[in-house]
């Protein structure tokens, strides 16, 4: 992988885990500016409401058969 491609990967590993967000202080070099903890929590909120929105419109066109 080319170093600009894992530094790309790297900085989208850090906005998705909250785990680097936990220890993103401790590993700090001023390089990267991630997200606050709660800034990348309403991404995934509003990610899984999105998805709920989308199962819930599947679900209505399934045709369930109970036997």
């Amino acid at each position: 992988i080319p170093s600009h491609m894992q530094y790309q990967i790297n900085v989208l590993v850090g906005w998705i885990s909250p785990l680097n967000h936990a220890t993103y202080y401790m590993h700090n070099f001023g390089y990267d500016y991630l997200p606050r903890i709660w800034q990348s929590s309403l991404i995934f909120i509003c990610f899984i409401f999105v998805n709920l929105c989308l199962i819930h419109r599947q679900i209505r066109k399934y045709e369930f058969h109970f036997s």
